[in-house]
């Protein structure tokens, strides 16, 4: 019998001895699957190391110890060899040059400006539509001070 079947009937016979209440039953339902959760994500966590460390030239960095706030990378570029960090998150392009879709995030061979600014791109109408009520306020806003610069000329 495999370790998380004798786990499982250990609890049930847990809940049956302890006669608990349906609340009382999820939660230790919950405990015990959230306690394998963690075990296994301690274990892809040490796999995830041991292959950086076979695989990357110069080390590795942790996120916990190099983590400033959003950007973990900054503190990781020397460890991976990046000569420059906040180039990454600037630079839109996939390995063939292709832009990156500004919603779902592909890499499309054929991909499109945005008509009206040409700062956000998008691989098909369908990805412009869904993403133009958080691009609006963006997208006039640099229009309009694209429209100044070309008047001002």
């Amino acid at each position: 019998m495999s370790a998380s079947r004798e786990r499982e009937q250990a609890l049930e016979s847990q809940i049956t001895g302890l006669r608990l209440s349906t609340l009382e039953t999820i939660a230790h339902v919950n405990y015990a699957h959230n306690r394998q959760v963690r075990e296994d994500l301690e274990e892809l966590k040490a796999q995830v190391q041991k292959l950086l460390q076979r695989s990357l030239p110069g080390g590795t960095c942790s996120v916990e110890e190099h983590s400033t706030g959003f950007h973990p990378i900054n503190k990781c570029s020397a460890a991976l060899g990046i000569a420059s960090a906040a180039s990454l998150s600037m630079t839109p392009c996939g390995e063939d040059g292709a832009h990156m879709c500004d919603y779902c995030f592909a890499f499309p061979p054929q991909c499109f400006a945005c008509p009206h600014c040409g700062r956000e791109w998008y691989c098909s109408d369908v990805c412009q539509r869904l993403r133009w009520r958080s691009h609006a306020a963006r997208c006039r806003a640099s229009a309009h001070s694209q429209h100044e610069v070309a008047a001002a000329k």
